[in-house]
């Protein structure tokens, strides 16, 4: 302990959560209409923490998955704790310290559940092989076969006997009668429209970024914006104070609005309050 100034003393130590990042406090807020699915969150959840997620493909079935609604608001709550909650009892969480990666592979339950599926959908293939009839014999497919082929010779050379030239001759003349017409009629000619005359789109004011709220990352506030027209959670960014998005630096965050500062211009937007939560 050292005395930190008249009053205080400060315990010459690090805490917990500096020691081991996974239990630093996170809290989270995933806008509703991104439509995320878990890897999205997963990352989004990362964001700032110093880890990041895996680029295998062993949890690909997991990180496709949508979003459960009940996991759009998570914490406050430990790092290590809001991972497992959005992978669910499925999957295991390995964590690489050495390269500050987290990884998700499948509990032994669930592999023996996935397998159980091919397991059964091959039993049923092998049952319905079973039960189809015997094959027939190749001599006397090959007899039927040269039965059937003469007999469709046979009505085709009767049809074509009773095909004469005279039958022909009302279709002969119904085509030429067709193409004088075609060969009379006018060719229109498209008349060219004038040019379309662009319309200059007026410059945005402001930033080009909407702020979605505030976010905790071992207990210090970002500010989660996003940009305009963007519609998945990787293009969510977390701001802290004394950083730029697009040329507007953050000046601060307090209750209710955020302040901005682009050369000598002032903005000061609100922050969207945060509705329900997990806790």
């Amino acid at each position: 302990m050292v005395r930190y100034g008249r009053y205080t003393l400060v315990e010459l130590a690090p805490t917990a959560a500096q020691q081991d990042l996974l239990l630093q406090v996170v809290d989270v807020a995933v806008p509703d209409t991104l439509h995320a699915s878990v890897g999205d969150a997963l990352r989004h959840v990362l964001q700032r923490s110093g880890y990041r997620l895996c680029d295998g493909h062993d949890a690909d079935a997991l990180l496709t998955l949508p979003l459960p609604a009940a996991h759009y608001r998570l914490g406050p709550v430990v790092l290590h704790d809001a991972l497992l909650t959005l992978a669910g009892p499925a999957w295991n969480l390995q964590v690489d310290h050495g390269t500050r990666r987290v990884c998700f592979t499948r509990a032994p339950s669930a592999q023996m559940a996935v397998l159980e599926g091919p397991l059964a959908d091959l039993a049923e293939q092998v049952e319905l092989l079973q039960r189809q009839p015997a094959a027939v014999a190749q001599a006397c497919y090959d007899t039927e076969h040269r039965a059937v082929t003469q007999r469709l010779a046979d009505i085709d050379l009767a049809l074509g006997e009773r095909l004469v030239a005279s039958d022909l001759r009302p279709l002969r003349d119904r085509l030429a009668q067709l193409e004088s017409r075609q060969a009379q009629r006018p060719i229109s000619q498209a008349t060219p429209r004038p040019p379309a005359t662009a319309t200059p789109r007026p410059k945005p004011a402001g930033p080009s970024f909407q702020v979605l709220g505030v976010e905790l990352r071992a207990d210090e506030r970002f500010l989660s914006i996003r940009p305009h027209g963007a519609n998945v959670l990787s293009q969510v960014r977390l701001l802290r104070v004394g950083e730029e998005e697009d040329g507007w630096r953050l000046e601060s965050i307090e209750n209710g609005s955020a302040t901005f500062r682009q050369a000598d211009e002032s903005l000061r937007i609100g922050v969207p309050a945060r509705q329900g939560g997990s806790r």
